[in-house]
């Protein structure tokens, strides 16, 4: 998997739309990220994961 990776979680509220919608907002909101960014700092994949994520769930 390419690298760095973006994980996130859902609100309720993203949960309940449409899939398609989801995943242009993620898409734009990883670009407005990678604009600031250096090259090698770049997010490549952004993940979403079901459960909250933790050090005790990692």
């Amino acid at each position: 998997m390419n690298q760095p990776v973006m994980a996130v979680t859902l609100t309720a509220a993203a949960r309940n739309k449409p899939r398609a919608e989801v995943e242009q907002q993620l898409i734009a909101d990883m670009a407005l990220v990678n604009a600031t960014l250096e090259p090698h700092e770049k997010i490549a994949k952004c993940v979403v994961l079901k459960d909250a994520w933790s050090m005790t769930t990692a």
